[in-house]
């Protein structure tokens, strides 16, 4: 799988590393995406910051295949977005793309390859992940 391995260490109490240990951490991945893909489609990176728009060029080529141009959302097949998976160990989570082609487009969005701007939709935020630990634990607290 191509992807990117984000690690973040979290100060959490004591039990709760515990705890996590039985949340299947697909979920937590599948979390993850879900929320990556909710914020491209709206138009806004992992920040919430609006996408740069598209330039007129590609803008006028968007019209002419009947897609939206009033807000970049990163869609033109849906085969990036929807090519993102999540991969599971016992220590964490890799989102990433089984399919090499969609893992190089994400990788021009995320950096500005070529003539792309930089548009960082490939990342969680603190508050995003914040989100994500609490279902984590609600899990948890269901399971016990």
């Amino acid at each position: 799988m191509s992807g990117i391995r984000i690690r973040r260490n979290f100060d959490l109490p004591r039990e709760i590393p515990e705890a996590l240990s039985l949340v299947p951490f697909n979920v937590i991945g599948l979390r993850a995406i879900q929320t990556i893909q909710d914020k491209t489609k709206s138009g806004v990176d992992f920040q919430n910051h609006p996408f740069q728009p598209y330039s007129d060029f590609y803008k006028e080529i968007r019209e002419q295949k009947g897609l939206r141009t009033d807000r970049v959302d990163l869609i033109v097949t849906n085969n990036m977005l929807s090519g993102m998976t999540a991969n599971s160990d016992e220590s964490g989570v890799v989102i990433g793309f089984l399919d090499g082609e969609q893992s190089n487009k994400a990788f021009s969005h995320v950096t500005g390859k070529g003539s792309l701007p930089n548009r960082d939709f490939f990342f969680i935020d603190d508050d995003d992940v914040d989100e994500i630990l609490e279902i984590a634990m609600n899990f948890v607290d269901k399971a016990l």
